[in-house]
């Protein structure tokens, strides 16, 4: 088989159909509030499934993390877990918020390496990594309740996709490549939110999203010297739908809604390419 085509299969094709076949057998299998955690658990699966795939592929057997970024599939599991236990259970919202925040230090914790060189330094990175994931959290769920859970997870896989792209193409497809992983299992997920429409389903997203794709994003803004901070944006760009969830742009509906919220997201991922591409050194190195 061709290696491209071969490659394409492994990141994008299979991620994305064992998401939607995950969330259809569930949608199926499953009842009330048990459905409501079902997401999460497809897009780990997926995510799993392509990333297994892709050692494979490259001869890579031993899963052991041997570096900070071989932990996001293992932290992948955790917030998934916790999303799908968030979403399927009445919980007051000090509780989820606890829960995210320790997911979002546990994460934190594992991602940002112990380099000496490392800009900003470790002591000052932990907090403001861990502030990231845990606020990208909690802005992006009040969303899951003002718009459709296709129109979220959508807006989540299309993010997912740019910020991946970013990384293969400025920094390395080392990371790239698992990040397209997760691009594809949202898209998954999106076809299975717009066939099998669920109010709970984006919701329950958010977390592993912010874990998944913020991850990927940290890591490959710190790899670069100097450092291109500017792909941390990326992750960010759903919360701009937050212009169509409130005042009076709230109103709009049918094509002009949806014209509306993708031009609010591109308009931050397109910032956000920019800066990172202007940023981009070519005499800069990468730490993998």
């Amino acid at each position: 088989m061709n290696p491209t085509i071969q490659l394409a299969a492994v990141t994008i094709l299979a991620p994305a159909a064992a998401a939607l076949a995950v969330l259809w057998l569930g949608q199926r299998a499953l009842k009330g509030a048990a459905r409501h955690g079902l997401a999460p658990l497809a897009f780990a699966a997926s995510y799993w499934l392509g990333y297994a795939m892709l050692s494979w592929l490259q001869s890579r057997s031993d899963f052991a993390p041997a570096r900070h970024w071989q932990w996001i599939p293992y932290l992948t599991l955790l917030s998934a877990a916790v999303g799908a236990l968030t979403a399927s259970i009445r919980s007051h919202i000090v509780a989820r918020w606890a829960l995210i925040a320790a997911v979002a230090m546990i994460s934190t914790w594992l991602l940002v390496p112990t380099w000496p060189d490392l800009e900003p330094r470790r002591a000052i990175t932990l907090p403001l990594v861990a502030a990231y994931l845990f606020l990208l959290t909690v802005l992006l769920e009040p969303l899951a309740g003002r718009l459709a859970s296709s129109v979220l997870t959508s807006h989540l896989a299309l993010t997912a996709a740019c910020s991946a792209a970013l990384i293969a193409a400025l920094v390395s497809l080392t990371y790239g490549e698992p990040a397209v992983i997760a691009a594809a299992a949202l898209v998954g997920c999106a076809a299975g939110a717009w066939l099998f429409p669920e109010p709970a389903l984006a919701r329950a997203l958010v977390l592993v999203y912010a874990v998944n794709v913020g991850g990927w994003a940290f890591t490959g803004a710190i790899n670069p010297r100097p450092p291109l901070f500017a792909l941390l944006v990326t992750p960010l760009a759903p919360l701009a739908l937050w212009v169509s969830a409130v005042g009076p742009l709230a109103r709009k509906r049918g094509i002009a809604a949806i014209a509306l919220q993708t031009a609010a997201v591109l308009t931050v991922l397109a910032l956000a390419g920019g800066l990172a591409w202007m940023a981009t050194s070519t005499d800069g190195d990468s730490d993998w």
